[in-house]
């Protein structure tokens, strides 16, 4: 009766601060208008960062050279930050999945039964942490430069348009390679942005060792498992730990145990307490992929047919897994990450696409773009300038839109790894034969090391069990929901050769060696084309198959790419001076790119619940979902243990209500763990840096609402919100239940009460 008693006070008290809170920021409701902004556009929004309570210069985070952005780190799929002078790196849990299943499939081939991601990971010194394999790197942005104008110099004056797209990218590739020249460690790209509208020269330090440091058990890391998958409350520890390593010059090299910590330029200040509703969040990370600047016509077709076709394929990819998972415990390990990925792309379609319809999107586009036109018509420069862009652009895209379609040669090859192997080696041999100016651009010799290091990394995840029954799958998908007529020429003989023989997909596996990674990689090396040619591996006879339809394809693209560069470039210089005069600047769509986007702690009513979600999650709220058995809800016991010591002395069994030390807020309920932010977000911002307004590591971004779904193609912060976790609940559980005070001691926390009280029970004094 004490515990329920507290408990409901503990709720009351908290509902009552975040009301009065709201009474008192309510006269200025705080609003946010999204966008996933560039570093030096960060200035332009000064005056409105002032407003939500930024306390330090705007320049720390548009100035590359000084600001805190170079914390900032790029894992190639997810973000991160450094987070101490020596190379730590803090991301999610589920962004280093991958890399502690390469930790076990290791151990395994050692004949050491070990399962890092469902256990979690803790290397006590610098000698126990963990190779993350060859394939993965981080990446440092150091210079962003405009270089549009060299990239379009005299570029209508081209005619074909397949040639204007190629000397488009050879002048990309040009300055890449002179940029590169003699700079080992640098990796520079040219990326595009605003539909190919502006180009951007981004130099990036690439750190190629990286090691596991820490991580939490998987019901930690993953609590609430695809049942909470962009749901709130959330209640999850989405946290792990790596560090970058360099070699004993500073210079960036591959693993050795030579190597040593690497010492950022910026590193992150981590602040585990001080955050209330309507205070300023702002997330620095690397998003991947939107689609607001898609037309009308492009986006009718992403919801009409891409989005309903990519919903039933991905239920196919995940039945198909999990039916390999119940084969046996190697098989489900190996499939573990892919089956994860697959079943976020799938929740993500599936709520994107209602949340879309339900909403309307595209009658508000088509009236988004009425309003457009019709300020381009009132203004007869203006017309004359911009007015035939659009209608150009729409007859470009009916032109090419069902010639540039072809999924089946991009699902066998992107899910089979033998058989993107395969594809990789004959590509390779195709473009080893061309000077490296004329190559594609993922196949310079640049990428030959990264190339090969990916074959290697892979192979812990290759089985030829996994590849015969995704080729089954795909194949059977393609013939139920392909039309005949539609289905390209080249799979003719493929699915003639696939029904006539019921094990045509095992005998293509049982006649390839590209299991076995010395293979991959000599031929990867060295074959030519006409020495594949000869081949009588299977999976290579394929993909020969399929590259002359690749490159078709390839060509396909350039041309329409080409054709439609001139009104595309039209439209987004109107769409840009349209946004300016209206006072809602333009953001780029995101691009993998280092980016900045703020908003501030603030719950919501979900239309979709039908039900208020406050701001912030605490620590009962584990304890209240725990169910012991529960393959998505079961709390490890040890964690329960830690709370229950937290929430109630063990021996008159009474709520202390203070087990939580400085990291308790009554604001939160106790610790808080999970909050919500208006910040604007997307796939590659999971592991995101989330900073108060002193610049300080307040939290990690790890999901979406599912109220958010569309965010990809727009944003409304009256229910679009990011899930983040809270830093203090990490730093609790690392100081109380695992005890890792080597990594606490390494980080600046500057709240000297904190680290006193994180440090409790260590053998070193706190600093």
């Amino acid at each position: 009766m004490v515990r329920f008693v507290r408990a409901q006070r503990a709720i009351i008290l908290f509902l009552l601060l975040t009301f009065m809170h709201s009474v008192l920021a309510g006269a200025s409701e705080r609003t946010v208008s999204g966008g996933k902004w560039m570093p030096h556009q960060m200035d332009a929004h000064a005056e409105k960062l002032k407003e939500l309570g930024l306390e330090i210069d705007t320049k720390e985070l548009s100035n590359l050279d000084l600001g805190l952005l170079r914390a900032i780190v790029s894992l190639g799929f997810c973000s991160g930050s450094f987070i101490s002078p020596n190379g730590l790196i803090i991301t999610n849990h589920h962004c280093a999945q991958a890399l502690l299943s390469f930790m076990s499939q290791i151990d395994r081939e050692r004949g050491i039964q070990s399962d890092y991601v469902t256990n979690g990971f803790h290397a006590k010194t610098l000698a126990e942490e963990r190779s993350a394999g060859p394939a993965q790197k981080i990446y440092v942005t150091q210079k962003i430069v405009e270089v549009s104008e060299a990239i379009l110099r005299d570029i209508d004056f081209i005619q074909d348009p397949h040639e204007k797209r190629m000397t488009i990218e050879r002048r990309m590739a040009e300055m890449v390679k002179a940029a590169e020249l003699n700079r080992p460690g640098i990796r520079v790209e040219v990326k595009e942005f605003y539909r190919s509208s502006q180009f951007f020269l981004i130099e990036q330090r690439e750190i190629q060792d990286i090691r596991v440091v820490y991580a939490p058990p998987k019901m930690v890391g993953f609590f609430g498992g695809d049942a909470d998958n962009w749901h709130y409350p959330r209640h999850t520890g989405d946290w792990a730990i790596l560090r970058a390593y360099v070699a004993p010059d500073g210079s960036s090299a591959p693993y050795d145990e030579k190597n040593v910590p690497f010492q950022p330029a910026q590193f992150l200040k981590i602040a585990p307490n001080g955050l209330s509703p309507n205070d300023l969040v702002m997330v620095a990370g690397y998003p991947g992929i939107t689609n607001r600047l898609l037309t009308t016509a492009e986006v009718t077709r992403q919801m009409n047919e891409s989005m309903p076709d990519t919903i039933t394929y991905f239920r196919m990819i995940i039945e198909t897994y999990d039916n390999l998972s119940k084969q046996g415990e190697d098989l489900r390990i190996k499939v573990e990450s892919s089956n994860f990925g697959a079943a976020n792309v799938l929740k993500k379609n599936v709520e994107q696409h209602e949340a879309l319809t339900r909403e309307g999107f595209l009658k508000k586009k088509l009236d988004q773009e009425r309003d457009f036109q019709s300020w381009i018509a009132a203004e007869p420069n203006r017309m004359l300038k911009y007015g035939w862009a659009s209608k150009v652009l729409e007859s470009i895209y009916e032109k090419y839109k069902n010639e540039l379609k072809d999924a089946l040669a991009n699902r066998l090859f992107a899910r089979s790894p033998l058989l993107a192997s395969a594809l990789t080696i004959v590509r390779m041999a195709d473009e080893r034969a061309k000077p490296d100016e004329e190559r594609e651009p993922a196949y310079k010799q640049r990428n030959w090391p990264r190339i090969i290091q990916s074959e290697i990394a892979k192979q812990g995840t290759i089985d030829k069990r996994i590849d015969t029954a995704i080729f089954n799958a795909v194949m059977a998908y393609t013939d139920k929901t392909v039309p005949l007529n539609e289905r390209p020429k080249y799979v003719e003989q493929l699915f003639a050769q696939w029904h006539a023989d019921p094990k045509f997909a095992e005998q293509l596996y049982a006649n390839t060696a590209l299991d076995n990674q010395e293979t991959r990689v000599k031929l990867l090396e060295t074959a030519t084309l006409e020495e594949l040619e000869q081949s009588s591996d299977k999976a290579i006879q394929l993909a020969l198959r399929i590259l002359p339809i690749i490159k078709a394809q390839d060509r396909l693209a350039r041309s329409y790419a080409g054709e439609a560069s001139k009104p595309m470039r039209r439209l987004m210089e109107a769409l840009q001076m349209y946004h300016q005069i209206k006072g809602d600047p333009l953001a780029p769509d995101a691009n993998s790119t280092l980016r900045l986007t703020y908003g501030i702690a603030k719950g919501y009513f979900s239309p979709t619940r039908q039900r208020y979600m406050p701001p912030f999650t605490n620590a009962r709220g584990i304890l209240d979902k725990n169910r012991p058995g529960s393959a998505e809800f079961e709390v490890p016991h040890q964690l329960v243990r830690a709370l229950n010591i937290a929430y109630f002395d063990p021996e008159r069994k009474i709520d202390t209500g203070s087990g939580f030390g400085p990291l308790g807020d009554p604001m939160f309920g106790d610790l808080p763990v999970n909050f919500l932010a208006t910040v604007d977000t997307t796939g590659g911002n999971s592991g995101s840096a989330a900073m108060n307004k002193r610049g300080e590591l307040i939290g990690l971004l790890f999901d979406g609402n599912e109220d958010s779904l569309a965010v990809d193609f727009r944003f409304d912060d009256k229910g679009d919100r990011s899930i983040l976790l809270h830093i203090a609940y990490a730093l609790w559980y690392m100081s109380k239940v695992d005890k890792a005070y080597n990594l606490l001691e390494e980080m600046t926390i500057p709240a000297a009460n904190c680290r006193d009280y994180l440090l409790e029970g260590s053998a070193k004094p706190s600093k």
